[in-house]
């Protein structure tokens, strides 16, 4: 009986360690990828930030371009907006080239960036 009783000891010893270790795991696993998934939205993050700026940079441009008196243009729409938008668009594209170069460095993208 005694025997009986330790084999039982250790079958359960077993089965709580196999729980365990399939839960830490788990864990681990899905820290990675949640982990993964942040990066990639960081990512996604900069990139529609920077096409936003290049989209305002545009329309700022165009402003100018057929306003033919910029003083009558709107303040919100100065020089210095312009030197601020380009400033900004500036930083963001060198940020996505820094996380391109540190991260999973894609010819493809690191190719699109040059170009760009």
């Amino acid at each position: 009986m005694e025997n009986n009783s330790a084999r039982l000891k250790r079958r359960y010893a077993i089965f709580i360690a196999s729980i365990v270790l399939t839960l830490v795991v788990s864990q681990v696993i899905i820290q990675y990828d949640l982990r993964q998934q942040n990066q990639d939205a960081e990512l996604i993050n900069l990139a529609g930030r920077q096409r936003m700026l290049s989209q305002r940079i545009s329309k700022l441009t165009l402003i100018f371009f057929y306003n033919q008196n910029v003083e009558t243009v709107s303040p919100s729409y100065s020089l210095d907006t312009l030197k601020n938008l380009t400033d900004h668009w500036v930083s963001t594209h060198e940020a996505l080239i820094q996380q391109n170069t540190s991260g999973s460095q894609s010819t493809v993208i690191d190719s699109l960036l040059a170009i760009n």
